[in-house]
């Protein structure tokens, strides 16, 4: 019983493992972005968790909407 407990739980580490490897990553170097963002402040999580003015100041700073 013990055995197959253990095992289930390896198998949905591993399953969870490669759910994220496509996953973006945080921050994202890739992110292009111009350095005029509008004055507009709706505010809006990135995936860093912080809440910035707009999408545009989130990706000045490196970071994806989510």
């Amino acid at each position: 019983m013990k055995t197959t407990f253990a095992f289930l739980i390896v198998i949905s580490l591993i399953f969870a493992a490669c759910h994220t490897e496509g996953a973006r990553p945080c921050p994202d170097r890739s992110i292009k972005h111009n350095n005029a963002c509008t004055a507009d402040c709706p505010g809006v999580k990135a995936c860093d968790g912080k809440t910035y003015c707009n999408e545009c100041e989130a990706a000045r700073a490196g970071f994806w909407v989510e």
